[in-house]
């Protein structure tokens, strides 16, 4: 083996990736009394690299690299698409179900308490409704809102 190859070894990705795995292992370990819980989950995180070591022996996720490669800029725009879509979805549900008084008078106001108290409270529902999640924690009270 030479120095050369050594040294490509050493600053390759998957070199990277391994030293990185250790070292959140080993920081795991060594600090797993000293710090609380929530310091701990971000080098736990780090696991989820492991994954890319898996590539190397499996033919099927090199095949799926592959194609996530071939197709990076397609996914790129559906999500530029998705994206654009929550935006306007957002701001449409705010506009229509948004706080619709100023809180600085004292004139009687038509307002009905919304949820959609900002701009990413409607994100959030525009979010979960166009994944189809829909948890049911946000939901339109107007009749413009909810078509």
């Amino acid at each position: 083996m030479s120095a050369e190859s050594c040294i490509r070894y050493i600053t390759s990705f998957m070199s990277i990736v391994d030293v990185i795995i250790i070292v959140a292992f080993l920081l795991d370990m060594l600090i797993i009394n000293l710090l609380s819980l929530s310091y701990r989950v971000p080098l736990r995180a780090l696991g989820v690299l492991r994954l890319f070591n898996l590539a190397r022996h499996s033919s099927l996720l090199y095949c799926l690299g592959l194609a996530l490669r071939a197709t990076f800029l397609d996914l790129m725009h559906v999500l530029f698409v998705i994206m654009f879509i929550i935006f306007l979805a957002a701001g449409f549900v705010y506009f229509v179900e948004g706080p619709t008084c100023p809180t600085d008078i004292t004139l009687p106001c038509n307002y009905t308490s919304s949820e959609f108290t900002s701009i990413f409270a409607s994100g959030y529902w525009a979010a979960v409704t166009i994944t189809t999640v829909g948890y049911g924690d946000l939901v339109p009270k107007r009749t413009l809102g909810k078509i």
